[in-house]
């Protein structure tokens, strides 16, 4: 996550107030269901099909993926494992997300890196994806036009977030729209799945912890389950949405 000024060092901070409270967890998004992966029991299981959802419509196979806000990396490990990703580098804002990324993969690279300012070559990747992270920045256009910078033409950029409002939504898309470089592809509302897997992780909560070589502890359960319960709040009952978008950048002749 990226933001400015002091608010970007109060993100740094709560991050690293949460960290040590969230032992042996990888992903920090709300799921989707229905799934496109086997059904492992693994606790954060419907956060990792977010992404197989999320890169469902792109060529993997000898391509380069920078995910911009990666978090804990559970994300690109699970893509590494399953795809056919060549490259693949992830960055944070946070140095602990990066350090535990670094301590628990030993294929991929990762940066501690800040979203509106991108250390990375220009035209030197070919997917970037960004899960339930944008909304943490403060200028979305510097990042959009990091975003193109650093694509090859003919990229993809996969935008993948959860917004106050259906106007929130379309405000920030204009700002997609804007972008001549940019053509978007896909638009698409998943409010419902990602309900779904709220309200199923809820479901299945109490069987995640307590019982001996549990991976998580109650603690974390219970931390998880106040998260699920606000976002469901927010999704049913004030008008929160979450979508997908695929964008492709254009090939400049």
């Amino acid at each position: 996550m990226m933001i400015g000024g002091n608010q970007k060092e109060q993100v740094i901070e709560e991050y690293d107030q949460l960290f040590p409270q969230l032992p042996g967890v990888s992903f920090y998004n709300h799921g989707y269901l229905p799934l496109l992966i086997e059904d492992t029991g693994y606790g954060e299981l419907f956060s990792e099909n977010l992404y197989h959802y999320a890169v469902n419509s792109i060529e993997s196979k000898n391509k380069t993926i920078l995910e911009v806000g990666c978090g804990r990396g559970g994300g690109l490990k699970s893509l590494s494992n399953h795809l056919e990703f060549e490259n693949l580098i992830g960055c944070d804002i946070n140095a602990l997300n990066i350090k535990y990324c670094e301590d628990t993969n030993d294929s991929i690279k990762f940066d501690v890196a800040d979203a509106e300012k991108l250390p990375y070559k220009d035209n030197s990747v070919d997917v970037v994806l960004n899960i339930e992270s944008s909304h943490c920045y403060p200028n979305l256009n510097i990042f959009f036009q990091e975003v193109d910078r650093v694509l090859n033409q003919n990229g993809t950029f996969v935008w993948c977030d959860c917004f106050e409002s259906i106007e929130e939504f379309n405000f920030k898309l204009d700002k997609i729209k804007n972008n001549k470089n940019f053509d978007i592809q896909i638009v698409d509302d998943i409010t419902n799945n990602v309900i779904d897997s709220l309200t199923q992780y809820l479901v299945k909560a109490n069987t995640l912890s307590g019982e001996e070589g549990s991976e998580y502890s109650v603690e974390v359960v219970r931390m998880g389950m106040e998260i699920c319960r606000n976002a469901l709040v927010a999704y049913k009952h004030r008008g929160g949405k979450y979508y997908n978008v695929v964008i492709n950048k254009k090939v400049v002749s």
